[in-house]
């Protein structure tokens, strides 16, 4: 898909911190959204540390925001994962509970063979992606639009998957009398490339945006450049006005990660005389942030951004971190894996590989991922995890 450059909306330039949009979406003080949304990085942190031991896999986490305060719900049969995630919560003071149960994370596989059963309901791209509902256990069913006939022949398929194992029927909970919910969008979602983090790339007749700036190798001006998604093609120029106005300038396409679990390109600036800074827009186009020294992995319920060329800055909580898109040719001619994480924030054609972050405005900068695509209400992005092999954020140097 390819939409001229000249329709796509410019961002206003006055936005929302993300204190400010958390405030409205929680109704609290700005300073309470800060205090809150520091919280939640704690706690991702602390999460962040236990699947870097144990795997993603190992255990399901999620937080929530109730009365004025973050608690951290913790999901795991493993002790040992149990006992380091309360020395961990003792010392950075996050409220924990911990469930002694089979992880839904443990289901996925389970899940992902389902999915032709679900896109044969929903033909034609009619599906566009599913995950486990880490409150519920429930199978969630992201689609174009849903008959009421669709819609229980979805909700029969669910049950049956969900009854055909025992821990995961005994610890899910029904949501009238269903293991799925059905979320139409009345909107097909897809990777529509409209072809320093933040900026406008373009090439093949769209536009994209620049995600975080990258390294490869050693610190040499020549191994600079930065991530974007993968299906905004391998030919790319980028802007210097964050605004995408102004003189482009060539960047040389590396190496990519665009397969079952990611979405990500790695491209290199051209000629390398030019410089890649290690900032990236965020919640300002006038004042860059820091790039973090390390990536951080997006937890269940945390409240998170992205900036993209066409929405500008956006804000939401994150319903998934094992997503599996499933819109026509999503993962590049494979079968995607549950392995990308949903948001419930606006996003539009163009936003494709910008950066999600977490930002206090104050100098605390957290990096999470390059955006895919979504729906007007809900977007998807690629862990950088997953980044392409030998690449890392630009960091002080």
């Amino acid at each position: 898909m390819s939409i001229d450059v000249a329709q796509v909306a410019v961002p206003p330039e006055e936005e929302l911190s993300m204190a400010e949009q958390f405030a409205l979406e929680y109704d609290v003080s700005v300073e309470e959204a800060s205090r809150l949304l520091n919280v939640q990085a704690e706690a991702g942190d602390l999460v962040s540390i236990l699947a870097s031991k144990f795997g993603e896999g190992a255990f399901d986490a999620q937080t929530e925001v109730r009365d004025g305060s973050v608690s951290l719900l913790l999901r795991t049969e493993d002790d040992t994962i149990a006992h380091l995630a309360e020395s961990l919560a003792d010392s950075k003071k996050v409220t924990l509970t911990i469930e002694a149960t089979r992880p839904f994370a443990s289901h996925t596989q389970t899940l992902e063979e389902a999915i032709p059963r679900f896109a044969a309901i929903y033909p034609d791209g009619g599906l566009q992606g599913v995950y486990i509902d880490k409150s519920s256990g429930e199978i969630v069913l992201d689609v174009k639009e849903s008959s009421d006939a669709q819609r229980a022949a979805a909700e029969e398929v669910a049950s049956s998957v969900v009854a055909s194992d025992a821990e995961w029927a005994a610890s899910a909970r029904k949501v009238e009398s269903s293991f799925a919910r059905v979320e139409a969008s009345g909107e097909e979602a897809g990777d529509a490339a409209i072809m320093r983090g933040g900026n406008r790339v373009t090439g093949g007749g769209g536009i994209c945006t620049a995600g975080f700036t990258a390294q490869t190798g050693t610190t040499s001006i020549s191994n600079r450049g930065y991530w974007t998604a993968g299906h905004c093609g391998t030919s790319l120029s980028w802007y210097a006005n964050p605004g995408g106005s102004g003189s482009t300038y060539g960047s040389s396409y590396s190496s990519a990660a665009y397969n079952s679990s990611a979405d990500i390109a790695y491209f290199t600036i051209i000629p390398s005389t030019h410089s890649t800074y290690t900032t990236f827009y965020g919640d300002s186009l006038s004042t860059p942030r820091q790039n973090p020294q390390s990536i951080s992995l997006a937890l269940v319920g945390s409240y998170l951004c992205h900036r993209g060329i066409t929405t500008g800055y956006q804000c939401g909580e994150v319903t998934s971190n094992e997503y599996a898109p499933t819109w026509s040719n999503a993962c590049n001619g494979m079968t995607c894996q549950a392995r990308f994480v949903r948001v419930a924030a606006d996003q539009a054609g163009g936003d494709s590989g910008g950066p999600w972050l977490w930002t206090n405005g104050t100098g605390t900068n957290r990096a999470y991922g390059i955006h895919k695509s979504g729906a007007s209400t809900w977007s998807v992005f690629s862990k950088l995890s997953y980044a392409p092999a030998s690449t890392r954020l630009r960091y002080n140097y």
